[in-house]
């Protein structure tokens, strides 16, 4: 007959199999069994906790991530997972001591690139400028193509005023994600930040291509056009209104004057 250990990897296979087709009941089910046949199996006790994760029960979770480093404290997986469900509860302090934890402890884990992004969200939260921009900087370095990272990145040196730094990660998130029209909104922001309504108009338009109903480009339009022209700006203000007309920011704006392209910028930021 089958120990056991051996009926508890079963009941997990086939909570595994009914996670995967979005039965997080049954999952929960089969996981829970297993843990009953074979309670010190750390495996299952992460499998259970991501499920519960996802069922929103967070506290749960939680437990059950613990339990899993209690009998496995290697166990990357789960320390991650821990991390990301404490961040998730809005506990930032104890989110950010696991991510380090697990980077302490295994530098070349899988998720390490992820664990240094989570970092950089955590410290942003906190005020800690620097500390995101380094955490940011170290998931890239691990994984060049990380277009999350590049964007948040490319958000907090513009909030910092690297403007220019700012547009070096948003031309890298455009190449990476070229058709997201964010994505050439923000590198458009930026553009005219820095002064160039040139390849700022390129980049709305892009946008707009990609996504005709977007109203942020319609505003990102409004600011660039040549002191003087007041027609241009209004037509897109009218345009963004059509689209969404319960934005504020176009709402805001409806008698937008632009007095240079510096200053049109000014107004609608």
């Amino acid at each position: 007959m089958p120990s056991e250990a051996e009926d508890a990897a079963v009941h997990c296979d086939l909570g595994e199999a009914l996670s995967r087709k979005g039965d997080l009941d049954g999952a929960t089910k089969e996981y829970r069994e297993a843990i009953r046949l074979n309670p010190d199996e750390p495996r299952t006790h992460r499998k259970l906790g991501i499920a519960l994760g996802k069922k929103e029960d967070l506290e749960g979770a939680i437990a059950e991530f613990r339990e899993a480093l209690r009998l496995n404290p290697q166990d990357d997986d789960a320390r991650y997972s821990l991390g990301v469900a404490l961040a998730r509860k809005g506990d930032g302090d104890g989110a950010i001591a696991e991510f380090r934890e697990m980077l302490r402890l295994n530098r070349k884990s899988d998720y390490a690139y992820y664990a240094h992004y989570c970092l950089g969200m955590e410290l942003r939260d906190k005020g800690d400028v620097d500390g995101a921009i380094a955490e940011y900087r170290a998931a890239i370095s691990l994984k060049p193509d990380f277009v999350d990272a590049h964007r948040r990145l490319g958000g907090v040196l513009r909030g910092e005023g690297e403007i220019r730094g700012a547009i070096a990660e948003y031309r890298e998130v455009v190449r990476l994600d070229p058709h997201s029209d964010d994505a050439h909104i923000a590198l458009g922001n930026a553009l005219a930040s820095n002064r160039d309504p040139i390849g700022a108009t390129a980049e709305f338009r892009e946008a707009l291509r990609l996504n005709p109903n977007c109203a942020e480009a319609h505003i990102g339009l409004a600011g660039c056009f040549e002191t003087g022209d007041l027609d241009g700006p209004i037509a897109e203000f009218r345009e963004a209104l059509r689209i969404d007309p319960n934005d504020y920011l176009t709402s805001a704006n409806t008698s937008f004057t632009p007095r240079s392209v510096t200053t049109s910028f000014t107004v609608y930021e």
